[in-house]
């Protein structure tokens, strides 16, 4: 099954519209929020893929397989997402959602996740057409040090073991360190973890296809980058999630803290090599 390639141009647009309703009402019901905020990543996605379609005649929702696809890319979204949700929300602390009780956070996460990988990575092979690299072949020396990144995922346990005790207790390591941390939890810890499960990742997609998406990164942050621009600052208005304990707070966009804006591109690096995974080298791209 494939999708007519003028369907995600309408579907997006209409997603798009409902996504605004908020910004015209003063309610800020749980529901409509969430439904809003899932239209609007949808939504861009969908004018994203069409887009990419328009550039490359071909992309992930009109390309074939979509059944197929479609199973895998919620798999590869439950990973991402308890990934991210339970380092930086559960862990970090960093965000927590202001609307959510315990029924609608479960209820809403997991849809929300999926649109969020939808969204990110659509922007990311949209920009891989704007600004093309053919290069995806891992050479020698890189398929040799992938042998030896691929135990990174030791590294990722030695570092998650102070991060789950600084969380669960931190009034402990404050006594034991003598220095304050809101979270308990240094964010450099988070960096370091992230870095690693990066290269666990990479490491495993270089094994399995003997290609790297290491000559993508280029185009991984300038996806990042707007992307991130454009869900911020529509956050912004909204507030269905909030950031906290963010390290230099200070200095902010949309009442976003600077930093979040950094990790953005860290977030792709993840992402694209773990799609890789889950898909069939010839689904990878769309």
């Amino acid at each position: 099954m494939r999708l007519n390639q003028k369907l995600p141009f309408i579907v997006g647009v209409l997603l798009m519209i409902f996504s605004f309703t908020p910004f015209f009402t003063i309610s800020r019901n749980v529901f409509f929020i969430s439904l809003s905020y899932l239209a609007f990543m949808f939504g861009l996605g969908f004018l994203f893929d069409f887009l990419d379609h328009f550039l490359n005649k071909k992309s992930f929702l009109t390309s074939g397989n979509l059944q197929e696809k479609t199973i895998s890319f919620l798999g590869f979204s439950l990973v991402f997402g308890i990934l991210l949700e339970g380092m930086g929300k559960f862990f970090g602390k960093f965000w927590y959602y202001p609307y959510h009780n315990a029924f609608t956070y479960f209820l809403f996460i997991y849809p929300e996740y999926v649109s969020y990988c939808f969204l990110m990575m659509e922007s990311f092979w949209l920009t891989s057409n704007l600004i093309r690299n053919n290069k995806q072949k891992a050479g020698p020396k890189l398929v040799e040090a992938a042998k030896i990144f691929r135990y990174c995922w030791i590294a990722c346990i030695i570092v998650l073991i102070p991060i789950v005790f600084m969380s669960t207790y931190p009034t402990t390591l404050t006594a034991l360190i003598g220095r304050h941390f809101t979270s308990g939890t240094p964010v450099y810890l988070f960096v370091v973890f992230a870095l690693f499960f990066w290269f666990f990742i990479e490491s495993l997609y270089i094994e399995k296809e003997g290609k790297t998406t290491l000559f993508f990164l280029f185009q991984a942050v300038i996806a990042a980058s707007a992307t991130a621009f454009i869900f911020e600052f529509y956050n912004s208005f909204l507030s269905a999630w909030v950031y906290d304990n963010v390290p230099f707070s200070g200095i902010s966009l949309f009442k976003v803290p600077a930093l979040v804006f950094v990790f953005w591109p860290v977030q792709y690096f993840i992402l694209i090599p773990l799609y890789n995974l889950f898909f069939r080298a010839e689904d990878n791209k769309g």
